[in-house]
């Protein structure tokens, strides 16, 4: 059993959390330090609807994501 520690749950952790589970054997941690995960592109509820953290990928804050 390999032990893997991914620190960050943005949309690098959490790709290679989801690629590195595909293969068994693996025992993953993964350590945010918010309540939530997703980082830029997470979205939470408030009280009446889902805020969104990640007006900067729609507004062309990251060059590289379509």
């Amino acid at each position: 059993m390999v032990n893997i520690l991914i620190i960050g749950g943005g949309w690098g952790g959490l790709s290679v959390a989801h690629q590195l589970v595909k293969r068994k054997n693996n025992r993953i941690t993964l350590l945010d330090r918010n309540k939530f995960l997703g980082g830029q592109a997470a979205s939470i509820k408030s009280l009446l609807c889902y805020v969104e953290y990640s007006w900067r990928v729609f507004f062309g804050g990251y060059k590289y994501v379509h």
